[in-house]
């Protein structure tokens, strides 16, 4: 062992020789104290025999199961911010919030339709269109994915496509 340790410092005394270890700072001139003491303790060793392999399994494992969610992932590194919601938030959804963010003045009130209230897509469109708020007497009534609906005392304001578009209340103390 010891004569592997030496045999070690000499080579890397020939390579670096006037230069100072990066870790500790000691000159490499004969033995060096990181180098002679290479062997990890057993109880260290078994742990790390042992945490490896589990740790690995849990990040390889899942991309061999699903290969798709590797493809998503990386979809979601390499776009913008934009893209990050347009995957999480679905593609047509994503594309209706962007329209309404668009055609609706900052200070104004609406109601969304077409959306569940206890969703998760109601609250991503709450904050998505924050400066405006939700209301029960709106000014503005969004409308998603319902092409048949109509209310009183209404107009259409914007549309992007027949099952998606914005009306204007005519009278925004009437629900």
């Amino acid at each position: 062992m010891q004569a592997t340790a030496r045999v070690r410092v000499e080579v890397v005394q020939r390579r670096f020789a006037p230069y100072n270890c990066l870790i500790c700072q000691h000159p490499f001139e004969g033995d060096h104290p990181l180098l002679l003491n290479t062997k990890l303790p057993r109880p260290l060793r078994i742990i790390l025999s042992l945490w490896i392999p589990v740790w690995a399994f849990y990040w390889i494992w899942p991309v061999v199961k699903r290969p798709d969610r590797l493809t998503r992932n990386l979809a979601l590194i390499s776009t913008d911010s934009d893209g990050r919601r347009a995957i999480a938030f679905g593609e047509n959804f994503h594309r209706f919030l962007r329209f309404c963010d668009e055609k609706l003045p900052p200070q104004s009130s609406f109601r969304l339709v077409g959306v569940d209230k206890s969703s998760i897509d109601r609250a991503r469109a709450l904050y998505f269109l924050y400066p405006r708020l939700a209301s029960t007497e709106p000014e503005y009534i969004l409308v998603y994915g319902d092409s048949g609906y109509l209310q009183p005392n209404s107009e259409l304001f914007a549309t992007l496509s027949s099952s998606q578009f914005i009306l204007k209340s005519a009278s925004p103390g009437l629900p």
